[in-house]
């Protein structure tokens, strides 16, 4: 089921919004007890919000068979993660991943059950790990320390609350988090803050795609935002997408084009829908 609204301000295409969805899968977040709510806090940068809830997802009988099949030597791929660093995966209720302009500039904050002292005490022993000082944190760890190309900071914002990613990255959302640096825009921040209270599956916000993607795609200008969530019922999945047009006179003529796509394109031969021109054009 896929149903389709147009907001009078927004942006995505169906293309980008699939791999929005893929990108939203391959991971494992929430909120801060701070005045300003922490999805508020990500960088201006922000190119898209995405929210899994991972309680719904490792109830998944499929996402339970690859976990088995990590069990090497009879140890859980959890139990053993949070044997070696003292984080247990299993706590974790909600995931939020949020790509940023530039190669390989993603943060990720997870929501569960974090024990300060005792990942501390934990990684003390891992020698590609360092813990360092950052204010407001009651704990902050460098990854691969050794490798300035893959070095990563993992920053415990309280016993509810982990961010990870690039250190600038986690040092720019803890400046915003403690109200000593830029956020998000208002009009963006509030619609990231209203993903707190999603009941799907996956919630992906898109709130610009980088210059080099609107050259390619001059017409994407049109939309200011998307927003889509995904629903389980049963074995079936809902999808609910919005998009924001900066014109509203474009509403019902783009509505039309969107609903006329969605329903044709499952009637094309399995020849036609490999045609690269048609697929370039969806």
């Amino acid at each position: 089921l896929c149903r389709l609204s147009l907001a009078t301000e927004g942006i995505l295409s169906m293309k980008r919004l699939a791999l929005l969805l893929v990108i939203a899968a391959s991971a494992l977040l929430a909120q801060a007890p701070a005045a300003k709510l922490f999805p508020a806090c990500f960088s201006p940068d922000t190119l898209a919000i995405i929210r899994i809830d991972a309680t719904q997802v490792m109830d998944q009988p499929l996402f339970q068979e690859f976990l088995a099949s990590k069990a090497g030597d009879g140890v859980p791929f959890f139990e053993k993660i949070q044997n070696g660093t003292g984080v247990d995966l299993e706590t974790i209720r909600e995931v939020w991943i949020a790509p940023q302009q530039g190669k390989d500039r993603v943060l990720i904050i997870a929501k569960g059950t974090f024990d300060a002292q005792l990942i501390e005490g934990r990684v003390q022993a891992i020698e590609s790990m360092q813990v360092v000082q950052r204010p407001g944190v009651p704990l902050a760890v460098i990854l691969g320390n050794n490798n300035p190309a893959k070095t990563n900071l993992a920053a415990v914002l309280d016993k509810e609350t982990l961010v990870f990613g690039k250190p600038e990255l986690v040092d720019g959302f803890l400046a915003a988090f403690l109200g000593k640096g830029k956020g998000l825009p208002p009009a963006f921040a509030v619609r990231a803050s209203a993903m707190l209270k999603s009941k799907a599956l996956f919630a992906g916000l898109l709130l610009q795609l980088p210059p080099k993607q609107i050259k390619k795609a001059p017409w994407m200008a049109l939309f200011t935002h998307a927003e889509g969530q995904a629903f389980l019922d049963d074995q079936n999945v809902a999808l609910d997408v919005t998009l924001g047009l900066k014109k509203p006179e474009m509403r019902e003529p783009a509505t039309k084009v969107l609903e006329g796509v969605r329903d044709l394109y499952p009637l094309l031969g399995a020849n036609m829908q490999k045609l690269p021109q048609l697929v370039s054009m969806l």
